[in-house]
Formats: C-alpha cells, sequence, structure tokens
C-alpha cells in the first residue's frame, strides 16, 4: 500500500462528504455506509 491506497481513500471520503452535502435532508449520519453496503 502506499500514494494509490490513500488516493482512493480520499477520493471516497470526497465523494461520502459531496453526497452527505447535497443530500436535502439525511435520516442520519450512516446513510453513506448504507449507500456503500446496498452497492455491492
Amino acid at each position: 500500500m502506499g500514494y494509490n491506497f490513500w488516493r482512493c481513500l480520499l477520493d471516497i471520503l470526497v465523494q461520502m462528504l459531496k453526497l452527505s452535502l447535497t443530500a436535502p435532508s439525511p435520516p442520519s449520519p450512516v446513510s453513506p455506509y448504507r449507500l456503500l453496503f446496498t452497492d455491492h
């Protein structure tokens, strides 16, 4: 692991942050994690 791993992790965090910011009314802080788990 190295730079690529942290880059991917940062991208995921940024996407989750964007989702939580653009969501009109997030039901709970666990919603982003729910999205990640239900995608698979």
